[in-house]
């Protein structure tokens, strides 16, 4: 279906926060333009393509109410993906999907939880959250797992084309994927959108060698929300899943059905697995519970066709400190030929904290990919080595990255070594996009707590600098400037500025500051008005504590 209109325009606007999709008239950040350097680490390609999806998701057709707020957002993340996988291949589009499925699980951790389409808000404003967009786009994504793409593209087309210049709702959805396709998935949404929650899954296996049969049992063990009994969830999910199971002579997927909480799968294998890839793809929402050995997550690490299913291994390898599992991690970071599975085993290998992680990490440093570099980075920068001094100040030195300049300052600061102020403070003369490689220094900075960065801080913290930059001086403040008028000065000046940003800084630096001087102009700050972007009871609510936590260290 082509674009619908006879012109597209973006413009950017500084201090905008993020993009929107005005009809033909996108209005986006300033960030969004960036220089060759930045685009090592930064691409605003993602931002682009979600605007100019809403040419069709959310301009040509749109949501009927605020209920239905998916139908413009995840539709719009979800292109993101297709851009994505469009210009970067299969593998960066799943591991795309994977970020969004993390996002979600983050929002669930946090308590924050409810269905894709509910009634229960009390103002639109709280919609725009997880739900609509990573984890929309995340269950769009399945939906197109359990179509296929021929199927999916088609119903896709035929959504767009019958309901074009008209207000939809989730329904008109479900009814146009079956006109197109023949298959009603009104069993999928009542589950993934109508309802909250995912399968928390418990498998067990078992290889019979002489029947050559894979016996898999899976259990879905989680428990509604008894917290918020107006939400419902399903008893248990029912849904397709794709079973990889690889031998000495190669891979074969079988895909089945779970539609019990325990459902048992007795499936073909020539000689005893060596691979058992749960969910190839990682297209379900869900948490898994599959206890193998090191041996056998090594060997799927190391030779999995699924990129999905590499990721997965080296994630559940970070606890493992057997040789197996680090020597595996190692080779993996250093090796395999997605950026992504060797971000992840190098996250895994800074958590090990063992020599021999050590020392892959230092190789990682030098990885063609500079998010390889940057991850490579903060797992080292947990060791606090001063010995590594010297190969954070050679990145700083030598490596193109903005950002993985920043990470080695960062990391600098934490060696606590003697070189380390000196370098830190060569670094802050370093411009970049966005000043990412000055707030890393300050970042640095704040770790390294030397005295004399009380002078830089209150430079860097004045009005007239970049947001970010302040931020971060504000914080440095906090841990160099115990005592200072000044610096109790710029922090409680600042309370009074109209950028959230700026306040909220602010307020966690006078936390941490602890000058029970700063009280007076707490209070005044909760006579209000907060900035208008700030949930105003959880930041009284925050404030209040601050000022007892300052009362009392004052007694």
């Amino acid at each position: 279906f082509s674009y619908p209109y006879s012109k597209y325009a973006q413009t950017m606007v500084a201090d905008f926060p993020g993009a929107m999709e005005n009809i033909t008239a996108t209005t986006m950040t300033d960030t969004a333009v960036h220089d060759s350097r930045a685009a090592l680490d930064f691409s605003s390609e993602g931002i682009v393509a979600h605007e100019l999806a809403h040419s069709w998701f959310g301009n040509m057709l749109t949501r009927r109410d605020w209920s239905h707020l998916w139908l413009n957002e995840a539709f719009a993340v979800f292109f993101e993906g297709v851009w994505t996988e469009h210009s970067k291949g299969k593998d960066d589009y799943l591991y795309e999907m994977l970020g969004h499925q993390r996002a979600y699980y983050l929002a669930w951790s946090a308590g924050r939880r409810r269905p894709i389409v509910t009634m229960r808000y009390h103002d639109p404003d709280a919609l725009f959250d997880t739900y609509v967009y990573p984890r929309g786009g995340a269950v769009v994504n399945m939906i197109r797992f359990v179509l296929g793409d021929e199927m999916f593209w088609k119903a896709m087309r035929h959504y767009v084309r019958e309901n074009q210049w008209e207000n939809v709702e989730t329904q008109q959805l479900v009814v146009a994927i079956e006109e197109a396709t023949g298959q009603n998935l009104q069993w999928f949404i009542d589950q993934w959108v109508y309802k909250m929650g995912h399968p928390e899954f418990d498998i067990t296996s078992a290889y019979d060698d002489g029947s050559k049969i894979l016996k898999l049992v899976v259990k879905q063990t989680q428990k509604p929300d008894a917290t918020r009994p107006w939400f419902h969830s399903p008893e248990y999910f029912i849904m397709p899943v794709d079973i990889a199971i690889t031998t000495s002579s190669g891979e074969k997927t079988h895909r089945v059905w779970i539609d019990r909480a325990e459902k048992e799968f007795t499936l073909p294998a020539d000689s005893k697995p060596l691979i058992v890839n749960f969910d190839r793809g990682n297209y379900l929402i869900k948490t898994v519970k599959f206890n193998r050995a090191d041996e056998e997550l090594a060997y799927q690490l190391l030779h999995d066709s699924d990129v999905m299913g590499r990721v997965t291994a080296a994630v559940e390898l970070k606890l493992r400190r057997s040789e197996a599992a680090v020597k595996a991690l190692r080779e993996a970071a250093l090796k395999d030929r997605f950026w992504g599975v060797r971000i992840e085993a190098v996250k895994s290998l800074g958590g090990n904290k063992t020599d021999a992680a050590r020392a892959a990490l230092i190789e990682a440093v030098k990885d063609k990919e500079s998010r390889v570099r940057r991850a490579a980075l903060q797992g080292l920068s947990q060791f606090k080595d001063p010995n590594l001094a010297d190969l954070y100040i050679n990145v700083i030195r030598t490596d193109q990255s903005y950002f993985a300049i920043a990470e080695a300052a960062k990391a600098l600061g934490q060696t606590g070594s003697p070189k380390a102020y000196d370098a830190l403070a060569e670094t802050l003369k370093q411009d970049s996009w966005q000043e990412v490689i000055r707030v890393g220094a300050m970042g640095g900075m704040t770790a390294l707590k030397d005295a004399r960065a009380l002078d830089l801080a209150l430079m860097y913290a004045a009005r007239g600098n970049p947001a970010n930059l302040r931020g971060q001086s504000f914080q440095l403040l906090a841990e160099v400037g115990k005592g200072s008028d000044r610096a109790l000065e710029i922090l409680t000046v600042s309370l009074k500025e109209p950028s959230p940003e700026i306040v909220f800084n602010a307020l966690t630096a006078l936390n941490s500051l602890g000058d029970k001087r700063a009280v007076p102009a707490l209070e005044q700050f909760l006579k209000g008005p907060l900035p208008a972007s700030l949930p105003e009871e959880q930041m009284k609510q925050f404030v209040n504590g601050v000022i007892n936590r300052l009362n009392k260290a004052g007694n």
